[in-house]
C-alpha cells in the first residue's frame, strides 16, 4: 500500500479508537467500572500512537481536522444509540455542517504557485528526522 494510503488507513483507525475510547469513558462512570476504564485508557493511548503514524504522510492541519470532526460525529451518533443521549435537531444540523466542512477541505486541496497540488511536507520532514 502506498504511504499516503497507509496514512489515511492509520487516521481512520485513530478515529475508531477515539470513538471507542470516549464511549468507554462514558461507560466507566468516572473510572469506577473496571473494564470500560481499561478500554478507555488503552484506546486513548493507542489513538496517540496511531495518530503519530498517520502524521508521517498526512499534514497535521488536515489530519487534525478530519480526526476531530469524524471523532465528534462518531461519538455523537453512537452515544445517541448506546446511551440514549438526546440531540436537538439543530445539533444534528451542526454535525452535518461539520461533515460538509471537512469534505470541502479534502475535496479542494491546497494548490501551489505552479498550479500543482501542494505537498504537505510530512513525508519529507519525516525522512529528515534524526
Amino acid at each position: 500500500m502506498p504511504a499516503a494510503g497507509r496514512g489515511w488507513m492509520y487516521l481512520s483507525l485513530t478515529v475508531v479508537l477515539e470513538v471507542v475510547a470516549t464511549l468507554a469513558l462514558r461507560a466507566s462512570d468516572g473510572f469506577t467500572v473496571l473494564w470500560p476504564s481499561l478500554v478507555a485508557v488503552a484506546a486513548y493511548s493507542s489513538t496517540v500512537v496511531v495518530l503519530s503514524w498517520a502524521l508521517q504522510t498526512i499534514s497535521m492541519s488536515i489530519a487534525y481536522i478530519v480526526w476531530t470532526a469524524a471523532g465528534t460525529t462518531g461519538v455523537a451518533v453512537f452515544s445517541a444509540i448506546l446511551f440514549r443521549d438526546v440531540m436537538t435537531p439543530l445539533a444534528w444540523v451542526g454535525i452535518v455542517l461539520v461533515i460538509l466542512g471537512v469534505s470541502l477541505i479534502n475535496a479542494f486541496p491546497a494548490v501551489g504557485p505552479s498550479g500543482e497540488e501542494a505537498d504537505s511536507g510530512a513525508e519529507e520532514a519525516y525522512a529528515k528526522r534524526p
